[in-house]
């Protein structure tokens, strides 16, 4: 029974069918990690294998991959295009359902990047959809602080940020 909603996403990439994992290649994963949140089963068994939204940019860790992530303290599902830095969950909140989402450079200082998974799957979609979709804008790097300050007047924050990684929001 899958308990999260992921309407927002399907509908920000136009996602209609279900395009994930099997459950033996979860499995796989939970072999090596023991009990695994249910919001990262949902996904991977829901949305996991759509390449626009986990492949554009940064990418979701494929369970076949894992074994090149091992971390002792940290179960790593989600790697910057370079590997310039990881995305992980502490081992002591596998049990959660939907437990914080942490960020290190170098895989030895950790720093909470979001408070829940959904906020990081959330975040991670709109930031793909700078580099996936037909009209995306990648140049938010470089943004004029007129340019931003039109976009504020006219978009709702989506509340969701990037903390620690880039800082943006």
């Amino acid at each position: 029974m899958r308990l999260t909603d992921f309407t927002m996403i399907k509908k920000l990439f136009h996602i209609t069918k279900r395009n994930g994992f099997s459950h033996d290649e979860i499995q796989t994963i939970n072999n090596n990690f023991g009990e695994l949140p249910q919001v990262f089963i949902d996904y991977y068994l829901e949305l996991g294998k759509d390449e626009w939204l986990n492949h554009t940019q940064d990418s979701l860790i494929k369970p076949e991959q894992f074994q090149y992530f091992k971390h002792s303290e940290y179960l790593i599902f989600y790697c910057e295009n370079q590997r310039a830095c990881v995305w992980g969950i502490h081992k002591n909140d596998l049990y959660r359902s939907n437990p914080p989402v942490y960020m290190s450079y170098d895989e030895e200082v950790w720093e909470m990047e979001f408070e829940t998974l959904t906020d990081f799957f959330h975040a991670m979609a709109y930031l793909q959809t700078v580099y996936a979709l037909e009209y995306g804008c990648k140049s938010f790097y470089s943004i004029e602080q007129t340019d931003l300050d039109i976009i504020r007047e006219n978009f709702k924050n989506k509340g969701i940020s990037f903390r620690h990684w880039i800082g943006i929001e």
